[in-house]
């Protein structure tokens, strides 16, 4: 250590304690609260979101399948 470490050990030394306000303590932990709060529904809307469009592709593959063996179907019955 050097001259400038004890320094800036006796200036951090001197600085005042913080002490915690509790009106302030309680409005961040609302805060906090509320924010993880809107996180959490926006987590649950997108698992749906996301659930909502695998059922989506399982139906457009079904409709693909299907019209699939329509026209098959159909050229079959022309030949």
């Amino acid at each position: 250590m050097n001259d400038h470490d004890d320094r800036l050990f006796e200036i951090l030394a001197s600085l005042p304690t913080v002490t915690p306000d509790a009106g302030r303590e309680s409005l961040v932990r609302a805060r906090c609260h509320s924010v993880m709060a809107r996180r959490a529904i926006r987590h649950v809307r997108t698992r749906r979101d996301s659930r909502a469009g695998l059922f989506d592709l399982a139906g457009a593959a079904a409709l693909c399948i299907y019209l699939a063996a329509m026209l098959s179907e159909a050229v079959r019955l022309i030949s």
